[in-house]
């Protein structure tokens, strides 16, 4: 008789995906390992969502649905978190897909090292105006090998990106260590990297796998440079609170240097991208000009030492010159 399997919490928050959610639920479904908890929230769907979801439970017992009030992304997986009973868990968004085995190569390296936090990679599928997908690696961080990592070095990568542990989607997460924690429902931008911090102070190291286990897909409209506005002082706002909790003081002072390197570039997109949320603009610029005495006392170039005088200092008309002239839309 055959032990049975560890459970798998996979929770697939899902608003107005009617073109995507059910490519997502048959990927899951079709998983090689087979002791899973599918657990599919629709946030107050205005379209066919709900009753895809539904038709899908119907089809497999292990699908159970969760239907909500809207409350964005965050209170979708916290709706999850509330009632899974899995012993690891596993988020994927609703317009993204796991590769056949991907659940199942997760769970083999987590049972084999309980003391680390499993990640892997994903396949960016890009989708252009005539619906045709595209498959390509993710280039963030340059190509890594598989790497076993202590908890610091992880924090670190929260700035570096090179192992992508910024996302919470292809990771698998022991219950037991961080399935109490929730996303904070306020936040609205940048909702993972404080979640992914607070899961990572629990483990004692990361392995990371640089196979994929999932398609991360991008819409043609998500390539679009959208207007910032005042909700993207949210991850600038983490990054403080990161700050303030970190036990290692080179960490703290990495992730200080990546705040202020994220204010100068949510100014350069701010101004190319013809945002007009003003009162953010100048709470940008305030937090540049604070900081820029310190910024130029770490371990920066010449060149970036320049650019971050242009961005807390010059006017915004300028700053758009100064794009244009190098090219450069952000």
């Amino acid at each position: 008789m055959s032990e049975t399997k560890p459970l798998v919490s996979v929770i697939i928050p899902a608003y107005n995906m009617q073109d995507y959610v059910i490519r997502c639920i048959d990927s899951v479904t079709a998983q090689t390992y087979p002791n899973l908890e599918i657990l599919v929230v629709d946030d107050g769907s205005k379209d066919n969502t709900a009753a895809l979801m539904d038709a899908a439970a119907e089809k497999d017992a292990r699908i159970k649905c969760i239907h909500k009030k809207n409350g964005g992304l965050s209170s979708a997986r916290n709706a999850g978190l509330d009632v899974m009973q899995g012993e690891y868990y596993v988020f994927v968004d609703a317009d993204d897909w796991l590769k056949e085995d991907g659940i199942e190569r997760l769970t083999k390296v987590q049972m084999a090292e309980p003391e680390a936090l499993v990640t892997a990679e994903s396949i960016h599928a890009t989708e252009n105006e005539k619906g045709e997908l595209s498959y390509s690696k993710r280039t963030d961080g340059g190509e890594a090998s598989e790497t076993l990592m202590t908890a610091t070095e992880a924090r670190l990568d929260l700035t570096v990106g090179k192992y992508d542990l910024q996302s919470v989607c292809h990771k698998i997460f022991v219950a037991a260590k961080t399935g109490s924690f929730r996303f904070d429902e306020k936040v609205r931008q940048g909702e993972d990297r404080p979640y992914m911090y607070q899961c990572l102070l629990q483990y004692e190291k990361v392995h990371y796998l640089p196979e994929a286990v999932s398609y991360y897909y991008i819409r043609s409209e998500s390539l679009s440079h959208a207007p910032l506005t005042m909700r993207w002082m949210q991850p600038i706002e983490g990054l403080d609170k990161m700050i303030a909790m970190e036990p290692e003081a080179a960490v703290a002072q990495a992730y200080r240097k990546y705040r202020y390197e994220q204010i100068l570039l949510y100014i350069g997109a701010y101004i190319s991208r013809n945002s007009n949320d003003e009162a953010f603009y100048h709470a940008l610029r305030k937090l540049a000009k604070e900081g820029l005495a310190e910024y130029k006392k770490s371990n920066i170039t010449k060149k970036d030492a320049m650019a971050a005088d242009i961005y807390a200092n010059w006017p915004s008309w300028l700053i758009r010159a100064y794009l244009n002239a190098r090219g450069k839309k952000l």
